[in-house]
């Protein structure tokens, strides 16, 4: 069900869906917001963006 986006998921289930697969939830996540197939050059734009977000929320807690 989860495949054919009939069910949406709590984090609990993708934390278990990842141990299960043998990956890290936020791979999960990733993959959710990418069009599929995926290239490439995508999965490494959206980490890109996510690797920048992350560093921006991280410093401006830091300045606090």
């Amino acid at each position: 069900m989860l495949e054919r986006g009939l069910k949406t998921p709590m984090l609990e289930n993708i934390e278990d869906l990842a141990a299960a697969i043998g990956c890290h939830p936020l791979t999960l996540a990733a993959l959710a917001y990418l069009k599929q197939p995926a290239s490439q050059a995508e999965v490494s734009a959206l980490l890109g963006l996510v690797g920048n977000e992350m560093a921006s929320i991280a410093s401006k807690s830091s300045d606090r």
